[in-house]
Order: C-alpha cells, then sequence, then structure tokens
C-alpha cells in the first residue's frame, strides 16, 4: 500500500507561489515559516511559532494548539486555501517548508501525518517514505502523506528551492 495519496484539489499553484516567495522574503531566514500560531503568541514570534521539529530541546510541540491563523494572511489566497482544507480536515500546525538545492532533510518519524501541497518543485525533488520514493508534482493538488513512517525529503537541483505548503493533522 502506497505512503501517499493525491487528494484531488485545484488550487492556483501560481497565485499561491507569488504569495509564498513574499512571505519567504519578510519573514523566511530560516527555510521555514508558520503560517498559524498558538494563542497569546506575541507578534514578533507568529512568524516562528511552531518552526522546526516537533521535538526539541526538551520542548515537544502540540500541534493541537496551532489555532489561529496569522492576521497578516486576511484576505489572502493562502487564507483561502487554508479555509478549504479546514473543510475536510483537521490540522493544527500549517507551514511553508522551503528546501534549498542540495539538500537533503534528516531521516525521521513524525506524530502525524501531514497534507503537502506542492508549491515549486520539478522531478529532482523527491520524498522517500518507508522504503517508497515518491514525487508529487505542483498540480494543484494536496497529497496526504504517511509521515507516522521513517521519511525524509531531498532537493537534488543545483539552484532551485523546492517549496511546499504543509499541514500537520490531528
Amino acid at each position: 500500500m502506497s505512503n501517499y495519496s493525491k487528494l484531488n484539489y485545484n488550487f492556483d499553484v501560481d497565485r499561491l507561489a507569488v504569495e509564498s516567495l513574499e512571505l519567504f522574503e519578510k519573514y523566511g531566514s530560516s527555510g521555514q515559516i508558520s503560517l498559524k500560531h498558538r494563542e497569546n503568541t506575541d507578534k514578533e514570534s507568529q512568524w516562528d511559532d511552531g518552526i522546526g521539529s516537533a521535538i526539541g530541546e526538551g520542548q515537544f510541540l502540540n500541534t493541537k494548539e496551532y489555532i489561529v491563523l496569522n492576521e497578516m494572511l486576511k484576505g489572502s489566497y493562502i487564507e483561502a486555501i487554508h479555509n478549504t482544507i479546514e473543510k475536510d480536515y483537521n490540522f493544527g500546525r500549517m507551514r511553508l517548508m522551503k528546501l534549498t538545492g542540495r539538500k537533503c532533510m534528516s531521516l525521521h518519524t513524525d506524530m502525524e501525518k501531514r497534507i503537502h501541497i506542492p508549491i515549486t518543485t520539478n522531478e529532482n525533488c523527491l520524498m522517500i517514505v518507508d522504503d517508497e520514493i515518491i514525487h508529487m508534482p505542483a498540480d494543484g493538488n494536496a497529497y496526504l502523506v504517511n509521515t507516522k513512517k521513517r521519511h525524509t525529503a531531498l532537493n537534488s537541483n543545483k539552484d532551485f528551492d523546492r517549496i511546499h505548503l504543509m499541514f500537520d493533522l490531528i
């Protein structure tokens, strides 16, 4: 059985790419941008609240606590996507993830499955989930990935950024 499945949506990836790149220019120095944050998070920390590993430095992030969509996204296409996915799935953290060329994530497992919407990608951007090699095209669909299994993501391009919009399912 496959570790991922295509969810039939019809998102405008060009429009999503424009908004995503603008956000990375302003807030994406770490390669990740948190689009939802916990209640009472100060304004300066909202774009960083929940980025990185859910487990790190003696801390466990509870994805269920990420319930507030950043107010700067009001009226954006990202908000429209958030609202569309929210109709079908319960999710907590929602992030933009950039993997630069010649990079690979460490092998790891997550506490929950994730939905990926590829924004910029090509045939040299892959995921490996439990020995299954996956390429998710930026075709306007979302993909449900069983990230509870051992997995990694890699970008074997020389100078091309792979960008995905990700939702941590609850």
